[in-house]
Parts: structure tokens; C-alpha cells; sequence
């Protein structure tokens, strides 16, 4: 029954962490690779991933009617609606495709000349329909004289999904906006996301509120501060104070131009002049609370399973003590008050889906460890019997 218990819960502790996992920057990608570099390797492909990290440049020479691939992954799969392309070096022509997967490609726009006759500059395409986009693809080719092609950096223009309010890290710990009740808190994330309430997820509403999927409040600046409020009761104060924005840089900022900003100390909001880390969004795999309740039960059923476990190991040792006047040392003794909580003394996993795993351990109050345990020393008292 124990054993049957642990392994329905390790199942559901799965299948949440599987709806929780994180991905990466909402307006970039996360890696990318090209069918030409520069020979040296001195610009490769993932230097045109971010703004200020160098740039792509393909080798040179290349024959008019070549074609040279850019390619940029993401963890998620976003819907997109076009792309902005900072080109270091522009092509004669160029198109775009996109894939959902990475083995099916669709053309989402294209071929077309260059819009300008400069060698570097930035442009911004726009879809006939919007895409869903895991993989981006930049076909170029007919080089102009400078003969190479090159792209600053390049990224997404998204119609936001579900998404995490994410900050930098305090001691090493990542931070989260969350939402409890009324007010707007930060938490670590792998904490917030193993609660599996869904307190750290959040949607963009077509009028683009910020609305909390476990309350359904919309995030609201008024008096210089943050806090949740009813999203229609935001929409009637006519001070914008619910409305928000995504930068090119992924940080979020309100129509008065104030970033949203948090720390240990909690959630704020300050001058986007002045934001050094801000928040930024971070889109994830939409939230299913029914893919909690079965972690729940299955934690209950082996807390359960583990009482009645512990219980009749408590018997057994009385009776063997009885009947062959054995002392027996058991190294549960110190577990009978904290069997199903986790220990203090535990240190964090070094890989984060089993860090994550631990987390969610914690949140629903059940300690493998110890249970595993539970199930050697019945073995072995069994065996003893």
C-alpha cells in the first residue's frame, strides 16, 4: 500500500512540475544556430540573441543565388505576429519561416528585397496571419557588394500568453510576482510554482491588463504603489492604472511610464528611467489547476499510507520484543513527529527539475526521503521476524 502510494504521488509531483516548467525570454530566443559563419568563429550565431552581445556574420563570398539560414529556438511555443531584425550586414532578399515543432517549417513571409539600401539597419516584419512559434528561421540571399549577411540581434513580436512576472536572482534564488488576495508579493519562483495555486501566473487580457489567474484581479498602480484590484473597477477609474506594455527588452511597464520592479523586500513600481533589472515576462505553458488535484491526493494517500505504515512497524517491534526479548534500534525513532514534512537539513537538488521536485515535496507536505526509508526498515524488521 505504501509503495503503491509513493509511486502515485511521484507520478502526480510530475505531472504538476510538467505544467509548471519554465522558459525563457518572451521577446528573444533561447539559442540559435546558422548553415554560415564567419571562419574564425569570432561571430557566431547565438551572438545575435540579445541587444549589446555582438552579431552574427556568415562567412562571406557568397554566390548570388546561395542561401544562408539563421535559425532561432525558444522553449515555448509563442503565437507571433511578426519579427524585428537589427541587421548588421542586410541581404539583396530574404524570407521568414516559422515552426511550432522544429521538423515542420511554414513560410511566413516572403521573399521580399531589402527595404533599405544601408548595410545596417533595423525593420520590422509583420505576418499575413499570426504564427505559432517554437523555431524562426531568416532565409537570405543575392549579398550585396559588402558580401556578407549579418544580424544584430532579432526578436519576436508575440501576442502574450499565460506568462511569469520574473526579477533577478537574491542569492542565487530567482524571484516572482505573486499574488495574494488583494496585494502583490514576490516570492522565489520554484517555491511559487510548486505551490501549484497558480499565484505566480498571469494573463494579458485583450485591453492589456495584467490578470492573476488565481484571482482573477487585474495589477494596478494608484498612489505610487502596486497592488490587485476587480479589472473592470481598474477599466472605470480612467487613469489607466490596470494597462500595461511589454518593451523590446521584456520588461513591463504602465502607460505613465513606470516599470514594475521587485526585490526581497517586495514588489514596486519605479521610473523606467531608473530600472537596472525590472520584471520581465516570461511565458509559460498555460495553467491547469486540475493537473493539481491529483498531486494533492496523492500526497494524502501516502501520508495516509505512511501513518498506517509507521503504525503497525510500531506493532511489530513491540511483538518481537515480546516474544524474543529483542531490542530493536530502529532509525525511524526520530521520525515519528516528522515523518511527512521535509527536512530541514536537506539541501537543494543541484538539478532544477529535481530542486523543483523537492519543492513540490514541501508544498504538499511529504518527505520521500523518509518515507523511503519507512519502507527499508519494515524490510528489514520483516526479515528479522
Amino acid at each position: 500500500m505504501l509503495a503503491v502510494a509513493m509511486r502515485a504521488h511521484c507520478v502526480a509531483m510530475w505531472v504538476l512540475w510538467g505544467h509548471s516548467a519554465v522558459a525563457e525570454k518572451l521577446a528573444s530566443f533561447e539559442s540559435a544556430v546558422a548553415t554560415s559563419a564567419f571562419p574564425s568563429g569570432a561571430f557566431p550565431a547565438n551572438d545575435a540573441l540579445a541587444v549589446g552581445s555582438g552579431y552574427w556574420c556568415s562567412s562571406g563570398n557568397h554566390a548570388p543565388g546561395e542561401h544562408v539560414a539563421w535559425t532561432g529556438s525558444a522553449s515555448v511555443a509563442q503565437t507571433t505576429i511578426g519579427v524585428t531584425i537589427n541587421w548588421a550586414y542586410g541581404p539583396g532578399e530574404f524570407r521568414i519561416l516559422t515552426s511550432a515543432d522544429g521538423k515542420t517549417f511554414e513560410e511566413a513571409a516572403g521573399w521580399r528585397a531589402a527595404s533599405r539600401p544601408d548595410v545596417s539597419y533595423v525593420e520590422t516584419i509583420m505576418f499575413d496571419t499570426p504564427q505559432e512559434v517554437k523555431h524562426l528561421a531568416v532565409l537570405m540571399r543575392s549579398p550585396k557588394h559588402w558580401g556578407f549577411f549579418g544580424i544584430n540581434d532579432i526578436s519576436a513580436l508575440i501576442q502574450p500568453g499565460p506568462s511569469m512576472l520574473v526579477s533577478g536572482s537574491v542569492d542565487g534564488v530567482e524571484l516572482c510576482l505573486v499574488t495574494d488576495g488583494s496585494t502583490l508579493g514576490v516570492r522565489g519562483c520554484l517555491d511559487a510554482m510548486a505551490s501549484g495555486s497558480g499565484e505566480e501566473v498571469f494573463n494579458f487580457s485583450p485591453i492589456s491588463q495584467l490578470v492573476s489567474v488565481a484571482s482573477g484581479q487585474c495589477v494596478t498602480i494608484s498612489n505610487g504603489g502596486l497592488s490587485m484590484q476587480d479589472c473592470e473597477g481598474a477599466v472605470d477609474a480612467g487613469d489607466g492604472r490596470s494597462i500595461f506594455a511589454i518593451s523590446t527588452s521584456s520588461r513591463v511597464q504602465s502607460r505613465a511610464g513606470y516599470c514594475l520592479s521587485a526585490s526581497a523586500v517586495g514588489a514596486s513600481v519605479v521610473p523606467c528611467s531608473q530600472d537596472q533589472s525590472g520584471v520581465r515576462v516570461v511565458p509559460v505553458p498555460a495553467f491547469d489547476l486540475a493537473a493539481v488535484a491529483p498531486v494533492r491526493d496523492a500526497a494524502a494517500l501516502l501520508r495516509a499510507a505512511a501513518a498506517r505504515q509507521t503504525g503497525l512497524l510500531g506493532q511489530l517491534r513491540s511483538s518481537l520484543q515480546a516474544c524474543h526479548g529483542l531490542v530493536v534500534n530502529s532509525s525511524l525513532s526520530h521520525q515519528d513527529s516528522v515523518l511527512l514534512t521535509l527536512s530541514k537539513t536537506s539541501s537543494s537538488a543541484a538539478k532544477p527539475a529535481e530542486d523543483t521536485g523537492a519543492r513540490i515535496d514541501a508544498a504538499v507536505e511529504v518527505d520521500l526521503a523518509a518515507v523511503g526509508a519507512l519502507i527499508s526498515e519494515t524490510r528489514k524488521l520483516l526479515a528479522e521476524a
